[in-house]
């Protein structure tokens, strides 16, 4: 946990290791009556990849709980981001995970690949 900020004696914001932001405390002070929500960074990381069956597997985790993620490839890491391509669109699971499997592909000898988030 790495405290982000103070807002009075009773409040603070907090970031916990896997990049939750929320606040936590106790006031009567009225800034805070129009609270609603609270921001979430998300940081997923590639976890393993592996060759199973005709595909390339991958697993992950840091993900935003049913929040859709994008897989992006090329077969140059020196292209631009714009010039990647879009391979599918995909959801993590409700503890934020993920994991799908890639066509193997002769026409790519090697392959890059980025998650991105909407």
């Amino acid at each position: 946990m790495k405290k982000l900020g103070i807002l009075d004696a009773n409040w603070q914001f907090i970031q916990s290791d896997a990049g939750t932001i929320a606040a936590e405390g106790g006031s009567n002070d009225s800034s805070w009556t129009n609270l609603k929500s609270v921001a979430v960074i998300a940081k997923p990381l590639f976890g393993s990849a592996s060759i199973s069956g005709n595909g390339f597997k991958f697993t992950g985790t840091g993900g935003v709980a049913n929040a859709n993620f994008y897989l992006l490839g090329t077969t140059n890491l020196a292209n631009p981001l714009n010039n990647w391509t879009w391979l599918l669109t995909n959801q993590f699971d409700n503890n934020g995970n993920f994991n799908f499997t890639n066509a193997l592909d002769p026409n790519w000898p090697q392959g890059f690949y980025l998650l991105q988030l909407p």
